[in-house]
């Protein structure tokens, strides 16, 4: 028999253990069975990429395993709080967060810091691979902190769990615009006698003449010469003309 042996359903065994399973180009072990020839044998030998777990062995022995090619994992990607964002979003629960006036956690204040398969679905793993010393290869962080998003996806779907310090808060609008999460604004809304009103006054000003412009410019002034003609007499008014006489008495 064999010291370490991989089984036809993917089940990695030491000395008759359970220790672990192999699906696609990955072996995913239990943290308790890190040991150099395990190592050897999945990554030397057989070209695996290892990933360390808690509790995979637990797992194994209670049945939860048991052909690996049957289990459908998503993928896993990190969020945590941009530098840029106000200090008192950072390290607090989401009931904290409401109650210090803050609106819903929204994708925009965040960056990826990890984007990959971590070999489990259960979000208390999850964190356990983030804060444990064997973090999951390309993370670079220093670990997973309260106020951090956890996103679980695949092609189909994706789902947002806000980090808190005992539990996880399902987010359901953390990848929504944050137009629409924070600056939505409603326009007051008008009485019906106010928009009768107001079509009204539209309908006459569309059809209303243009304001006829009034000049207020001074009379056009007449030649001298012509004015002279024009006081003068004429022999009509010159018939009617009585002579005054003055008398003495």
């Amino acid at each position: 028999m064999k010291s370490i042996n991989i089984t036809k359903e993917g089940i990695l065994e030491y000395y008759g253990n359970r220790v672990g399973y192999v699906k696609n180009d990955t072996a995913f072990v239990d943290e308790m069975f890190k040991k150099a020839d395990i190592a050897d044998f999945l990554g030397k030998e057989n070209g695996f990429k290892i990933e360390w777990q808690k509790d995979i062995y637990d797992r194994l022995i209670k049945g939860e395993i048991t052909n690996p090619e049957q289990i459908a994992l998503k993928n896993c990607r990190l969020y945590q709080l941009k530098s840029t964002t106000n200090v008192r979003m950072r390290f607090i629960g989401y009931k904290e967060l409401k109650e210090r006036g803050f609106r819903e956690p929204n994708v925009a204040d965040y960056k990826v810091v990890y984007d990959g398969n971590v070999g489990t679905n259960d979000l208390e793993g999850i964190y356990d691979r983030f804060d444990g010393p064997n973090k999951p290869e390309g993370f670079t962080e220093g670990g997973i902190y309260i106020s951090d998003v956890i996103e679980l996806y695949d092609d189909n779907s994706s789902e947002f769990y806000y980090v808190n310090p005992t539990s996880f808060e399902k987010l359901m609008h953390f990848d929504e615009p944050k137009m629409t999460a924070e600056q939505k604004i409603d326009k007051p809304k008008e009485s019906m006698p106010e928009r009768l009103q107001n079509r009204q006054f539209e309908a006459v000003k569309a059809t209303e003449p243009e304001t006829m412009k009034i000049d207020m410019a001074e009379p056009e002034q007449k030649p001298a010469n012509e004015a002279e003609e024009n006081n003068t007499p004429s022999e009509k008014e010159e018939s009617f003309q009585v002579e005054t006489f003055k008398i003495t008495m």
